[in-house]
C-alpha cells in the first residue's frame, strides 16, 4: 500500500530508491509543473487577448448599428414622400394655371390697347376730314 503526502502525492522513501534517481524524478516533475504553469499562463493571456479583440469588434458593430438607426430615423417614410409629391403636383398645376391666366390677361390688354389705338386713329382721321 502506498502512503500519500499532505498534498496528495505518494511518499517515496530514500532508502527504497536510490537518492540520485529520486532527485532526478523530482526534478522532472518540477520541470513539468513549471512548463504546464507557463502553458496555462500563456493560454490565459491568449484567451484574454482574444476576448478583448472580440469585445472591440462588437463595440464597432454596435456603433455601426447605432449609426444606421440614427440615419434611418432621419429618412422620410414612403407616406411622407407620397404626400409631398401630391403637394408638389398640386402647386405645379396652380402655377401653370396662374401663368396661363397672366398670359391671357396680357394678351387681352394688348388687344384692347390695339383696338383703342385703331379706334383713336379712325376717329382722328374722320374728324380731320
Amino acid at each position: 500500500m502506498c502512503q500519500l503526502r499532505s498534498d496528495g502525492g505518494p511518499v517515496i522513501y530514500a532508502s527504497s530508491v536510490g537518492i540520485p534517481l529520486l532527485r532526478h524524478v523530482l526534478a522532472l516533475l518540477d520541470e513539468r509543473d513549471r512548463r504546464y504553469e507557463e502553458r496555462f499562463r500563456a493560454s490565459q493571456e491568449a484567451l484574454r487577448t482574444a476576448l478583448d479583440a472580440t469585445e472591440r469588434r462588437f463595440q464597432g458593430v454596435n456603433e455601426f448599428r447605432a449609426t444606421l438607426s440614427d440615419q434611418a430615423a432621419t429618412f422620410a417614410t414612403r407616406d411622407q414622400v407620397e404626400a409631398l409629391r401630391e403637394i408638389v403636383t398640386a402647386l405645379t398645376g396652380r402655377i401653370e394655371r396662374a401663368e396661363g391666366s397672366r398670359a391671357g390677361l396680357s394678351t387681352g390688354w394688348a388687344v384692347l390697347i390695339g383696338v383703342l389705338t385703331v379706334g383713336a386713329v379712325i376717329v382722328g382721321l374722320l374728324t380731320r376730314g
